[in-house]
């Protein structure tokens, strides 16, 4: 059975940062029972906790539900995040955007293109970059 996208979006996340020099815990949020919980719980090396909303998608709709618009912006003065990995043609042609959970909003409604990313890469990830990025925004 092959994985979804998305899956394989938290396999690679996972990956690529167990090989950051850093004591950073990833844990996959399996929760069924109150909506718009994000995907990921991270523990930063300095103690923070990071809550990650994983998206993986061809095109530039952001799909986020009425519940996880709502869980971003309730937690919007924290660490909350949406990772889009936009598909690209073949599996290793894609980009990762990096968006603060407080644009939830603007994703939906605009789109992947015309909301600025704090952070973006294109394939092959360096992970570290994107973990730096993550935790230097100060919430």
């Amino acid at each position: 059975r092959s994985l979804t996208p998305e899956a394989t979006f938290w396999k690679q996340l996972k990956t690529g940062f167990s090989q950051i020099p850093h004591d950073i815990e990833l844990t996959r949020l399996e929760n069924c029972s109150t909506p718009g919980i994000p995907d990921v719980l991270m523990m930063d090396h300095g103690s923070r906790f990071h809550l990650i909303e994983l998206k993986a998608q061809k095109g530039n709709v952001v799909k986020l539900s009425p519940h996880q618009v709502a869980f971003s912006q309730r937690h919007r003065t924290g660490n909350s995040w949406i990772l889009v990995k936009k598909l690209g043609k073949t599996a290793r042609e894609y980009d990762v955007l990096l968006f603060e959970g407080a644009r939830s909003m603007e994703l939906v409604s605009e789109g992947c293109t015309k909301v600025t990313p704090t952070h973006s890469q294109s394939a092959p990830i360096d992970y570290e970059d994107l973990y730096r990025v993550m935790f230097h925004v100060k919430h």
